[in-house]
């Protein structure tokens, strides 16, 4: 299972999804749609953080890292690379 997808699955059995499985792609917009709020987005960061072993600080819960599931994984894969 793909970053990606572990992260849809979190979202649409943990933070009572309302639309429908194919909605929630990559790039639809979490946020800005009011499909996430505050709390869930706390929610999320404790999942990233346990389940990919990453950090996030109040800085990183922007819309570009938490707005879509695709920023999400990025934010991931972002956190997990070795630093340079």
């Amino acid at each position: 299972m793909t970053t990606r997808d572990r992260i849809r699955q979190f979202i649409l059995s943990e933070l009572n999804w309302r639309g429908t499985v194919e909605e929630l792609t990559d790039d639809y917009p979490l946020i800005k749609r009011k499909a996430v709020d505050s709390l869930d987005t706390l929610r999320i960061a404790t999942f990233l953080e346990r389940e990919f072993g990453v950090k996030v600080t109040d800085a990183d819960l922007t819309n570009r890292n938490f707005g879509t599931i695709a920023g999400l994984a990025g934010f991931v894969a972002a956190r997990r690379e070795p630093s340079a």
